[in-house]
């Protein structure tokens, strides 16, 4: 309520979790103090209640709120993210089977190594 102080902030917050189809508790406790701190928008709020939503990904923002907050705001960071680790693959694949050449498929699994390490 506005008893608070907090200009009916609470209940805008409560409106927003109502219209993506979740509440109030299903915030996350960082997003919901920023929002009532005045720090973010009733937009926020959303892209992230709906960016939970996502399976597997929603997972990873509750758990790295780093990449959640990158993800919100800005939504291309997933598919660039995507596409450099393409291009770094790709390239790095051509250039191993360029240097290794007959002896890539017997060397394969230092191949693979080094493509784990492009990915991380």
């Amino acid at each position: 309520g506005g008893d608070g102080g907090d200009d009916g902030r609470e209940a805008r917050l409560m409106a927003v979790a109502t219209k993506v189809g979740r509440t109030r508790l299903k915030v996350p406790d960082d997003v919901a103090a920023a929002f009532l701190r005045g720090q973010i928008g009733e937009q926020v709020v959303e892209k992230v209640l709906r960016l939970e939503a996502v399976p597997l990904l929603g997972s990873m923002t509750r758990v790295w709120t780093g990449l959640r907050d990158r993800l919100v705001m800005n939504p291309r960071f997933l598919m660039v993210a995507v596409v450099e680790i393409a291009i770094g693959f790709a390239t790095k694949t051509a250039a191993e089977i360029r240097t290794r050449r007959n002896r890539f498929w017997k060397e394969f699994d230092f191949y693979l190594s080094d493509i784990f390490l492009e990915i991380v």
